[in-house]
């Protein structure tokens, strides 16, 4: 009985950690992104709610999944990777929840600080944002 629950244990743990990577990409990785496509993107699988609120800000970087798993799976802790720009989704003032909208601002950036764990991606920490683009 006991083997079964601590098989039980190691699946929800794994689950866990795969569910939090997801959440990650999600939230925050979107290869090519541009700052046309915040509204549209913000949108899928409700990105802009935040506890019942409209999301105030959120970050993308546009880079590739691949780049970011293997940051990670060089070690945990907080990380950085090599970017280009970052594309930042900010509230429009009229926005009220349920109809949030966006629009984007895209920074020159030198890299993004990703905190890993169990090797995977859970939070970005931070962007080294430059002079606003365009």
């Amino acid at each position: 009985m006991r083997i079964v629950f601590v098989c039980v244990l190691l699946v929800l743990l794994c689950v866990t950690q795969f569910s939090a990577a997801l959440t990650f990409f999600q939230k925050h990785v979107k290869a090519g992104m541009t700052s046309d496509q915040c509204r549209a993107v913000m949108r899928q699988n409700r990105r802009y709610y935040d506890n019942g609120q409209c999301k105030r800000i959120n970050s993308f970087i546009p880079v590739l999944r691949t780049a970011v798993n293997r940051l990670c799976a060089n070690g945990d802790g907080n990380r950085q990777l090599r970017i280009n720009y970052v594309v930042d989704c900010v509230l429009r003032r009229i926005s009220r929840f349920p109809n949030c909208l966006y629009t984007g601002q895209t920074y020159h950036a030198t890299h993004a600080t990703i905190l890993c764990r169990n090797g995977r991606p859970v939070h970005l920490a931070g962007v080294s944002r430059g002079q606003r683009m365009g």
